[in-house]
């Protein structure tokens, strides 16, 4: 009887440990997200840049898209389509949407990459593949 107390009490840590610690973890990820946005539609865009740069590193696809949004419009950092292309392409590979779009969009018009009509096309197509 003991054993099985054991290893339902060894159970219960382990689900504890695998559920609450990413539990923990997703309310910086929000607040650093959140304070970033209120930070841009201030127009402290340096604080913005500041907040999203180390989230995107981290591979936040959230964090990735604005801040490609950043480069593509030079918002606080100087405009770098090549810059932007590569944080929409993280962020659309790791499926989001709005950067999935407007990294079709670079490809259609050969904005900070290669004009590729085909590859503009899988990129504008693939949110609606997700249904």
């Amino acid at each position: 009887m003991k054993t099985s107390f054991n290893t339902r009490l060894y159970f219960l840590a382990v689900l504890w440990i695998a559920v609450w610690i990413p539990v923990m973890a997703v309310p910086a990820n929000a607040d650093s997200l959140g304070d970033a946005a209120r930070a841009y539609q201030s127009g402290n865009y340096k604080k913005a840049f500041e907040l999203l740069k180390p989230l995107a590193e981290q591979g936040n696809a959230a964090a990735q898209y604005n801040l490609a949004f950043m480069y593509e419009r030079g918002k606080w950092v100087s405009q770098d389509y090549t810059t932007a292309a590569t944080w929409y392409r993280k962020a659309a590979q790791q499926g989001h949407a709005k950067a999935q779009f407007f990294l079709g969009t670079m490809y259609q018009d050969g904005i900070g990459i290669s004009q590729n009509h085909s590859t503009a096309a899988t990129w504008f197509l693939r949110p609606q593949s997700r249904g």
